[in-house]
């Protein structure tokens, strides 16, 4: 059934085998319901010849006028919807009946002819090592001369793109090849379970915003520079300030002003309240743990002059992932500063308070074996060998800003305790932490690989921040999550995309994924407002 799914010849061939019949036809929609049907044996794609009180017509949109053979977008209209019915797909007449070329969006034409996208998905599709395609038009200047993108899910092991557009062109005519092919962990679908359409980007006149939000930031970083945030967080007059820090004090009234507008100060009274106990006043809003606001600073402020700048994010734009500054860059100096300032931000008390609630949730039982693999020093397993000192385990450290290993980790390394490594230990494990590392498509991504360290039972958390769900997460796995949700937080994706991964960027994309792995959720736990999260998995039963 085209509504369904199209009818091409593998699954034709592969259902005549199953069951030793062909597959009837039928195309419809939710607006129209059943409008054409033909028996099995129909060629690939066509979907027979119109029901009846059904009447159809093909329609060229370059002229608007009625043809016979097509190609031409298809219309339709019934007894029951009597105004013609536009229904968004390219068709041709082929042999008596109607052969959908595809969506009129996606739709190839080439040279004057017309190519049908679902055709070159499903000659990729019957590669061996291929899960899901989708196929689309890239737009040129010139009418008819289209170039083809697919974009493939190849299983783990799967074809390059060399070797699935050299399979295309063992079965395609040369017209029909792919121009390019983008490998993909998973594509978005709707609702009904179908490969969703691309989704089309148009600027908003939240655009004029952004190119002044830079400002906020830079102000952010020079009350940082001036040293004011400790002062800050407590609450300050500004003569008071100036005085302590040196400056003038109407330009740094100025810019406290600013920030209060801005939303990053308050000139608010602080109010208190009782707590459970009733006998202590405490701040109705809870304050900002300076500390750790620092940290995160002076992370964003390096990043900002190094990373994640409007230079480095149109490199990799033009060089992909693959062949990003970041991976190229030298261990120097600025690179350990750098490093320095990403473990700071990343091993704060928070990040500590969730180390602490993790290892509680997983339970290891006395001399566990704990595989982590991380961006980090390897804090779950620094956690563990604290409380246990018989526990032991494995540490893969992964990318270039995972800085030293834990002390005390390193010691449990030299006595042979735990091992280190991309060598990942299989079935030997009681838990597998990832911990900010499970955007990385070649570590912490790989959640087959990671699930298979585990004994029967044994658990596997991952500790990370995501895109909020109806984020920017794109492609890949960050396909999984879905809704309404804001913008808060979308910006992580440049970090990932200049200096990190890009693998399931949302919990949703996670959960999907850690599915089709065989694994069951055991816990999630948001940490609202933050961006991250818990996630605690198990080998499903």
């Amino acid at each position: 059934m085209v509504g369904a799914g199209p009818v091409d010849a593998s699954l034709d061939a592969l259902f005549a085998e199953a069951y030793g019949v062909g597959v009837a036809r039928n195309y419809g929609s939710t607006e129209l319901g059943a409008v054409f049907s033909g028996p099995a044996g129909l060629a690939p794609l066509c979907v027979g010849a119109p029901l009846p009180g059904v009447d159809s017509r093909l329609v060229d949109r370059a002229t608007g006028e009625r043809t016979a053979l097509g190609p031409g977008t298809l219309q339709i209209r019934t007894d029951v919807v009597p105004d013609w019915h536009d229904t968004g797909d390219l068709a041709v007449s082929h042999e008596g009946s109607l052969r959908i070329l595809g969506r009129e969006g996606t739709a190839v034409r080439r040279g004057g002819r017309w190519v049908a996208p679902l055709e070159i998905e499903a000659v990729l599709r019957a590669h061996d090592g291929v899960r899901e395609v989708r196929v689309t038009a890239r737009r040129r200047v010139h009418t008819g001369e289209d170039g083809i993108v697919a974009e493939v899910v190849v299983a783990a092991g799967g074809p390059g793109e060399a070797e699935l557009r050299a399979h295309a062109a063992r079965h395609l005519a040369p017209y029909k090849v792919p121009d390019t092919v983008v490998l993909r962990t998973a594509l978005p679908r709707t609702a009904s379970g179908k490969a969703a359409a691309p989704v089309r980007y148009r600027l908003t006149p939240r655009a004029a915003e952004a190119a002044r939000a830079y400002k906020t930031s830079e102000l952010l970083f020079a009350l940082h520079d001036l040293g004011a945030l400790t002062a800050l967080a407590e609450g300050v007059d500004p003569a008071a300030l100036s005085a302590e820090l040196g400056c003038d004090a109407r330009a740094l009234e100025i810019l406290l002003d600013t920030a209060a507008s801005l939303g990053l100060l308050s000139t608010a009274a602080e109010t208190t309240t009782e707590n459970t106990a009733g006998n202590t006043a405490e701040p109705a809003t809870p304050r900002v743990q300076v500390a750790e606001l620092t940290a995160f600073v002076r992370l964003e402020e390096s990043l900002s002059r190094s990373l994640v700048t409007r230079e480095a994010l149109a490199a990799v734009a033009r060089t992909g992932l693959a062949d990003r500054p970041f991976e190229r860059g030298p261990d120097d100096a600025d690179h350990a500063v750098l490093v320095s300032a990403y473990q700071g931000a990343m091993s704060g008390p928070s990040s500590r308070a969730r180390t602490a609630l993790g290892l509680r949730l997983l339970r290891p039982r006395p001399g566990a074996r704990l595989v982590e693999v991380t961006a980090g020093p390897g804090r779950y397993l620094d956690r563990l060998l604290a409380a246990d000192p018989a526990a032991g385990g494995h540490l893969w450290q992964t990318g270039r800003l995972s800085g030293p290993v834990a002390r005390r980790v390193e010691a449990a390394v030299a006595d042979g305790r735990v091992t280190t490594g991309p060598g990942l230990p299989y079935g030997e494990a009681d838990l597998c932490v990832v911990a900010n590392s499970v955007h990385d498509a070649s570590s912490g991504a790989l959640l087959s690989a990671l699930l298979a360290t585990l004994r029967p039972g044994g658990l596997l958390l991952v500790d990370d921040i995501f895109l909020p769900a109806g984020g920017s997460g794109t492609g890949g796995p960050g396909t999984g999550g879905s809704g309404t949700g804001g913008t808060g937080g979308a910006e992580l994706a440049l970090d990932w995309l200049t200096h990190g991964g890009t693998e399931w960027t949302t919990v949703g994309a996670l959960t999907a994924g850690l599915a089709e792995a065989g694994a069951d959720i055991v816990r999630h736990l948001p940490f609202e407002p933050s961006p991250c999260h818990l996630v605690i998995a198990k080998e499903a039963d």
